[in-house]
């Protein structure tokens, strides 16, 4: 049953112009849904169908058919780690485990299951230890980061923030400049014991920031989170609320 609601869902989206690109041919999607389908026979499958399983889940991912998206990034992993293990004569491509272990890392962490989620980006962080990809450096310490502040390890939450916010100083990158600084707003939020004076330290470099780049949607929260995080008056604390829910009106 659920594989001719998923089928039926895909071809409505197909009818609605092309919404996503979902390039699945029907055979595909009967030989990765059909429950009689053996897990150890990952031998027939080619490389280009492990790509397709892999941006099948990312598609999911991003409707957070989470359910369907775990159950093709794991089928993606097993295929990988069969042809890396029996030592195959397919080429397979090291960038389609960085992919896999990154689905796997975000589906885990949307599901709130916090240490699988962990585990796969622990896994992505030291396959990139040496790597010069920079900027996928920064979004999995990022991860890690906000992963581990949802657990309440403000300790190991903070470690990698900061080492995110180093990462992006050192390449100038406003953006990620820009995310590890709200990771940390987020992180210290946490302690909830806040002055008028730290709560200017940490949000000051962010709305300004976000004034340059023009994320609304976070200077909102900030000037609405106002009261929540210092002790101000009043007065101060209803200015900064008012002015938050101003910005959220013109979004």
């Amino acid at each position: 049953m659920k594989r001719i609601n998923w089928e039926l869902f895909i071809k409505d989206l197909k009818s609605k112009y092309e919404i996503i690109d979902y390039k699945i041919e029907n055979n595909l999607i009967s030989n990765f849904e059909d429950q009689s389908y053996s897990d150890n026979s990952y031998n027939e499958i080619n490389c280009n169908d492990m790509k397709e399983l892999i941006k099948l889940s990312n598609d999911c991912l991003n409707l957070l058919a989470l359910e369907e998206a775990e159950r093709y990034i794991k089928r993606a992993y097993n295929i990988y780690k069969d042809k890396n293990t029996k030592g195959t004569n397919e080429d397979v491509n090291e960038g389609y485990y960085s992919e896999i272990l990154t689905l796997m890392g975000d589906i885990y962490n949307y599901l709130n299951q916090n240490d699988n989620a962990i585990k796969y980006y622990h896994s992505l962080s030291n396959l990139l230890h040496k790597s010069n990809e920079v900027k996928f450096k920064v979004d999995i310490y990022i991860k890690l980061g906000f992963v581990y502040s949802k657990k309440y390890n403000i300790k190991q939450a903070e470690k990698f923030a900061k080492k995110a916010l180093k990462v992006a100083k050192d390449t100038g990158d406003k953006l990620n400049i820009f995310k590890s600084n709200f990771l940390i707003c987020l992180i210290q939020e946490k302690r909830r014991n806040f002055t008028p004076e730290q709560w200017e330290e940490l949000y000051d470099p962010l709305i300004s920031l976000g004034v340059e780049l023009g994320f609304k949607n976070i200077l909102a929260r900030c000037y609405t989170n106002y009261y929540l995080t210092a002790d101000y008056n009043f007065d101060e604390a209803k200015d900064s609320y008012l002015k938050g829910l101003d910005i959220a009106k013109k979004i």
